[in-house]
């Protein structure tokens, strides 16, 4: 007998299927098991029949097969993720240095200032920095452009609050006028520089107290140069020309170098002028100029928006735009009231581009004794260990813009823009992508002298974002061609500038 086919009844294989047989990972069916079960199976069964069992493996040992996790559930490879990973436990990054769990640098600067800038944003109850305590202390001890009825105080209270500084106006006719600023160069780049300053971002704000029967002028200027003290000039005289020299148009921005007084050059920084309701003579609306300085010099600008009242004053450095010209070496964020409103840019001028943090206020004819109260307060993102990813400028413009959707800037078309010395009707057709309803100055407007306004508007206010506004300018007899500008803006958006000439 060569072979056993049977023991005790029980088949055995032959030598010749395990000469056959090759060791390898798959299952081995003979062919006639698997015409047995297929037999047992409905033919349309078979036909539509698709392999789609799964084979369950645990997470443990598919991730240790692969390497991924080690024997503590410790990820040992790097891993992509392209849908959000919740874990109600939170996330825990280790420290380089010393693989202590942490939150990730990044994430801890965004915290901090997610916290920080609401706090400023409304800075009637944001921690004071001591770099803010100085700034003031300095203004408060460098007022060299004041008014016989005119003076301020620091650190003083207005019923139930408290100031940094206190411009205080008695009654008199005329101009009442303060100005208060730092040395040069004390404080370059407090209230932002990227350019040399990429380790820290900054945001400034104000808190301001009687705001609306005054002229305020916050921000940086040059050294000071030209600084005018005469209440004749005409950039004091004029209820909106707020300049510290005669040399230009209040309309155009001051175009004082930081290295000489008369080198025609953009103005370090920003500068934010307000003019209240009651200082302008207006029923809905103050009048806010911020710089965009950016641009070329020949394309230098002021920007515009009318709010309703001023209470708090915002100004966060943010990323430049992809929208901002070559130049444009820094950006800020304008908040008013809570509201963002619009961006201010600035060129490159030099290591300081704030040179000198100027505060300055002015009234006109003042009838009852005034205060205004100036609180000032900030914050900084500081990522000079450069132990996360992004910079600070970064982390501070995505806090500050998060959810932000600007107002949209108003279309405007005028019935014409140059008007007979004769004087005329100005017809302005005004409409937005925003249903909300849309305000409108002149730039003649001054409730200290009504007999100022030769060009009056029908209206200051267009309800739900579209309408018509006449502007009727009066006869012209100065001799001479001149100009109005109105102004038209949602409350607390970028406004609209409709230039319009007259002959003399």
């Amino acid at each position: 007998m060569d072979k056993i086919t049977t023991i005790n009844g029980i088949l055995m294989a032959t030598q010749n299927d395990f000469n056959e047989h090759v060791e390898d990972a798959t299952v081995h069916v003979t062919e006639e098991e698997r015409t047995a079960w297929n037999a047992k199976a409905d033919a349309s069964a078979l036909a539509s029949h698709e392999e789609n069992a799964a084979i369950h493996v645990s997470r443990e040992e598919n991730d240790t097969r692969y390497g991924q996790l080690n024997a503590e559930n410790t990820w040992t490879q790097p891993q992509t993720c392209n849908a959000v990973v919740n874990a109600k436990g939170g996330i825990c990054v280790p420290e380089p240095s010393s693989a202590q769990e942490a939150l990730n640098y990044d994430s801890w600067l965004s915290f901090r200032a997610a916290n920080e800038w609401p706090l400023v944003c409304n800075s009637g109850v944001a921690a004071i920095p001591v770099w803010c305590e100085i700034i003031h202390r300095w203004q408060a001890g460098n007022i060299d452009c004041r008014t016989a009825n005119a003076s301020v105080q620091y650190g003083a209270i207005i019923p139930d609050d408290w100031y940094h500084l206190v411009f205080n106006f008695t009654p008199a006719p005329g101009l009442s006028l303060l100005l208060g600023k730092t040395h040069p160069w004390q404080f370059p780049e407090f209230i932002g520089d990227y350019r040399y300053m990429k380790e820290w971002a900054g945001a400034v704000s104000w808190y301001l107290s009687n705001a609306d029967h005054v002229s305020l002028m916050i921000g940086a200027t040059s050294h000071g140069w030209g600084s005018q003290n005469n209440s004749y000039s005409e950039c004091y005289v004029h209820p909106i020309h707020w300049a510290t020299s005669n040399m230009v148009s209040y309309r155009y921005p001051y175009a004082n170098s930081i290295n000489s007084s008369n080198t025609r050059d953009s103005s370090p920084a920003y500068q934010l002028t307000t003019y209240g309701r009651e200082y302008l003579g207006a029923s809905f609306s103050c009048l806010v100029r911020g710089t965009h300085l950016g641009a070329p010099l020949d394309q230098i600008e002021y920007v515009w928006t009318l709010v309703p009242s001023i209470s708090r004053i915002a100004v966060a450095m943010a990323p430049r735009s992809s929208q901002d010209y070559r130049d444009t070496m820094n950006r800020w964020e304008l908040w008013i009231n809570g509201n963002y409103v619009m961006p201010m840019t600035a060129g490159f001028c030099g290591t300081g581009h704030t040179a000198v943090v100027s505060t300055a206020v002015k009234a006109h004819d003042v009838t009852a004794t005034r205060q205004l109260g100036l609180r000032m307060s900030g914050m900084r993102v500081d990522n000079r260990n450069k132990l996360g990813g992004k910079s600070a400028i970064e982390i501070l413009g995505q806090v500050v813009m998060s959810g932000v959707t600007p107002k949209p800037i108003p279309v405007v078309e005028a019935s014409m823009l140059d008007v007979p010395a004769a004087g005329g009707d100005v017809i302005l057709t005004v409409s937005s992508a925003l249903a909300e309803d849309i305000y409108v100055l002149n730039d003649t407007m001054c409730g200290h002298d009504p007999a100022a306004v030769w060009c009056r508007q029908s209206t200051e206010q267009v309800p739900g974002g579209s309408g018509e506004v006449t502007l009727t300018l009066a006869a012209n007899a100065t001799g001479e061609g001149r100009e109005v500008w109105a102004f038209i803006s949602h409350h607390y958006g970028q406004a609209s500038v409709v230039k319009i000439n007259q002959a003399a």
